[in-house]
């Protein structure tokens, strides 16, 4: 089903493509509808069949009505604040790649040695310890 230039089997690609700031529009507004209809269920349940109940059904109620709405809009947050897909970056060319393990090559060897371990610079002081003292 094509309709002018917008073909239904995009609509996958269109949203992966989506901007940062689109994402936070749409879940602002997602959210803020999501939270009212939340409200008015959560709230029509609750003056409907279980303001007759007992407290502690009342309690318990309020408990997960209270708090059961932090999930859905978790999901959504974290769906706002999500990265941006980057597909376009190449891997680096200067960086050399690991072997994998057990491929025979030495990782211990081409490991680094830490910066205590490499010989001293011109410029660096030497630890206190090993400093002549002045006037000693």
């Amino acid at each position: 089903m094509t309709e002018g230039n917008y073909r239904r089997s995009n609509w996958p690609a269109m949203v992966g493509r989506m901007t940062a700031r689109t994402r936070k529009l749409i879940g602002t507004v997602g959210l803020l509808l999501f939270l009212a209809a939340y409200v008015a269920l959560a709230g029509a349940v609750g003056l409907g069949r279980i303001a007759e109940s007992p407290p502690l059904i009342r309690l318990g109620y309020a408990l997960i009505a209270g708090l059961a709405w932090v999930i859905p809009a978790g999901l959504l947050i974290g769906w706002m604040q999500r990265p941006k897909p980057r597909s376009d970056v190449k891997p680096r060319s200067d960086v050399k790649q690991r072997s994998p393990a057990g491929s025979g090559s030495n990782a211990a060897r081409d490991r680094k040695k830490p910066q205590d371990a490499q010989e001293p610079h011109e410029n660096r002081q030497k630890p206190l310890s090993k400093r002549r003292r002045k006037g000693a």
